[in-house]
């Protein structure tokens, strides 16, 4: 689906649809909130609180009252 999405966009810049000035003020923004955040300089993510976090039981309840 990101492939999909990437290559429309892709094919959107080649056909003029897209100006490429607006790709590169995306992706400068991008970079400042992943710079602002420090995730260049921790890129990926403990293993461990992945586990503790995602999926827990906190969170599947609130999912479960959203979807209510």
């Amino acid at each position: 689906m990101q492939i999909d999405a990437f290559n429309e966009i892709k094919n959107a810049v080649i056909r003029g649809e897209i100006p490429i000035e607006r790709i590169d003020e995306s992706v400068e923004r991008i970079i400042k909130v992943k710079e602002k955040y420090k995730l260049f300089e921790s890129p990926y993510p403990d293993e461990n609180k992945i586990k503790t976090l995602v999926g827990n039981k906190t969170h599947q309840e609130i999912a479960k009252n959203i979807s209510l």
